[in-house]
């Protein structure tokens, strides 16, 4: 895969790895060697991990599988693929459980509640209608009375 950048360099991701890879293990080289004449100590030999990425950047790649092993790989894939699956329907089948009682316990907080109804207190009509000076009536008469008529 190459984007415009590295069409223009004229490289590839591959070789930039490449030469990341190479870098990294040569700064790691220095760094011992400087490390040594710094300290006075010998150099430890290489881990395997270093020496199998040394062998990967001389030999240019990572060699080739066998049949048997390119077999035995997708045989674990496949299977690593089915246990992932059942775990995956599992939680769905848990996730659906718990959304179904979620949404029960919202339905039943969202119920209206039935009270029991209290009864309101209406006062029995009185036997006669009050008379008098309420706030709504004028005095008549009174204003009458007091003025001289023309």
């Amino acid at each position: 895969m190459t984007n415009g950048f590295l069409k223009k360099g004229g490289q590839t991701a591959e070789d930039l790895a490449k030469k990341a890879a190479q870098r990294v293990a040569h700064e790691e080289k220095e760094f011992l060697k400087s490390a040594k004449t710094q300290v006075g100590l010998e150099v430890p030999q290489q881990s395997q991990g270093q020496s199998l990425v040394d062998e990967i950047i001389t030999s240019g790649g990572v060699k080739e599988a066998s049949p048997q092993e390119k077999a035995q790989i997708e045989r674990q894939k496949t299977l690593r693929l089915q246990r992932l699956e059942e775990d995956l329907r599992l939680l769905r089948g848990e996730r659906a459980k718990e959304y179904g009682q979620w949404k029960e316990a919202q339905g039943e907080a969202l119920k209206p509640r039935e009270e029991p109804q209290q009864e309101t207190f209406v006062p029995p009509p009185s036997s006669r209608p009050k008379r008098g000076a309420g706030p709504g009536q004028k005095n008549k008469g009174s204003w009458e009375m007091l003025t001289p008529k023309k």
